[in-house]
Formats: C-alpha cells, structure tokens, sequence
C-alpha cells in the first residue's frame, strides 16, 4: 500500500474508535463504573449533539477508507503503467541496438571469403569495432569453433588471441548459428577470455561454397550503458529496478530488488 493509503488507514482506526469510544462515555454503567456523575436526564441539545457527531464521524471514516482505497488503486494502476512504458521502450531500444549492430556483421560474413587471412580478418573485426563502439570484442572461427580472427587482437597481457587456440565450440551463438543458418540473439552471460563483462552475444554464420555454414562472425554487445540509463530513470523517481532476460536471468537490479548478476528468477519468487 501507498503511504497515503496508510496514513488514511491509521485516521480511520482513530475515527471508528471514536465511534465506540463517544457512545460509552456518556453509557450510565461505564460511569458508574468510573465514578463519574450519572445525570438521568440530559439536556436536549447534548443528545442531539451526541448523535449529530456519530454520524459525521462515521461519515467521515466510511469516506477516508473509501478515498484512500481508491487512491491506492490509482496509485498502483498509474505505478504499472509507467513500468510498461519503460519496459516497452527498453524492448524498443534494445530491439534498434540489436538490429543495428547485426548488419555490419552481416556484412563482414557475406565478404568473408575474401578476409580469411588471420590479420586481414581481424583488421575488418577492428574496423567494425572503431565504427560500433557498442561492441565489447568480436571474433572469427573456424568450422570447429577455433578463435582465428580477434578484435582487439591482444589479450591484457598482450598475447594475440587469435594464436592461443581459444575455442568457443560450446556456445550457444556458435553452434545455434551454425545449426540453423541464422543469425543468433543470445540471452545475457558472462564473457570468459575477454574479460568477465556481462554481455550479449550476436553471431552471423559464414557461409561455404556448397552454401552450408562452415563458420561464425560473433560480436559481444555491451548493453550495460543502456540498461544503466533505464535503471537510472527509474531509480529517480524512487523505484527499485529488476531487469531479466528471456531465460529470467537477473541482468540489472537496485534498491529492494538487488540480486546477484545472472542469478535465475523463478515464476513466483520474485523479491516482494
């Protein structure tokens, strides 16, 4: 409940037991039992004022309960609302971010034939990087998922990756995108070989001469300054923020709601 809702919650306990509490002071028995003068024949008008000020009390709790519970209504429809909005321009935005950077992998995958040497490969995976800064790291495999293509070439210690016979024949962006022949979407995980970050992996199948995949071009999407800001718009407004992938993974969380990265968010169990 609202805190409008609660505050009207305590007035209306404080009214209803006014309600009971005025009617028994002027009860003979309860004076007695006080020891308070009994006055058999009140005056007229404190009767009536007695019973005048029963009804406007009780009128006054039936209508704050009334008020405060449809305030509450408003206010958690309004509260949903708004939360559909930003999860509808999320999805929009990611949708854009996502098809944005597709195409200039696509494009590589088509001309791929012709960049299979190991430095002209990763000059064009350096290229796209300086051109789509939204990527992390992009790769190049061969037909069994061996890194022969890398962008940024080194590894933080300098070694070129491209030579340490780095695999990623488990992924889900390899072997779905070479299973299908489609471009693959990934849901978030955390990178290995590159860093830790936590990112989205699009991959594009290259295509053989017999127009079977016979390899990936694959990009690691940072998603972390968008998510940031729509995290950040929320949080302004005093909000707790939980945002999960397709898999129900906890990709960013704040306030109330924070949760280990990647922890998986079963139906039913979300933080109350």
């Amino acid at each position: 409940p609202s805190n409008v809702a609660i505050v009207c919650k305590y007035f209306a306990n404080a009214v209803l037991m006014a309600i009971v509490a005025i009617p028994l002071s002027q009860s003979r028995r309860y004076r007695v039992w006080l020891g308070l003068p009994v006055d058999d024949s009140p005056p007229l008008e404190q009767v009536l004022l007695q019973r005048f000020a029963t009804i406007v009390v009780l009128t006054i709790a039936t209508l704050a309960i009334f008020v405060g519970r449809k305030f509450d209504r408003t206010l958690r429809r309004e509260t949903e609302d708004v939360l559909q909005r930003y999860a509808r321009e999320a999805a929009h935005d990611l949708g854009l971010r996502v098809q944005e950077h597709l195409r200039p992998l696509q494009m590589l995958a088509d001309d791929a034939a012709r960049a299979r040497e190991g430095e002209e490969y990763s000059s064009r995976l350096e290229l796209i990087r300086a051109s789509y800064p939204g990527f992390l790291t992009l790769l190049g495999t061969d037909s069994a998922g061996r890194i022969i293509a890398t962008a940024p070439r080194l590894d933080p210690e300098g070694r070129p990756l491209a030579i340490l016979n780095l695999s990623v024949a488990d992924r889900d962006y390899f072997q779905v995108a070479m299973r299908t022949g489609r471009p693959f979407v990934s849901d978030v995980f955390r990178g290995r070989g590159f860093g830790t970050d936590l990112i989205v992996a699009l991959s594009v199948p290259v295509f053989g001469a017999d127009g079977r995949p016979h390899s990936i071009v694959e990009g690691s999407l940072n998603l972390g300054n968008l998510l940031g800001h729509i995290a950040g718009n929320l949080q302004s407004d005093h909000r707790s923020v939980l945002v999960i992938d397709t898999s129900r993974q906890v990709v960013v969380s704040t306030g109330a709601f924070a949760q280990e990265p990647l922890r998986r968010i079963g139906k039913g169990t979300l933080p109350a």
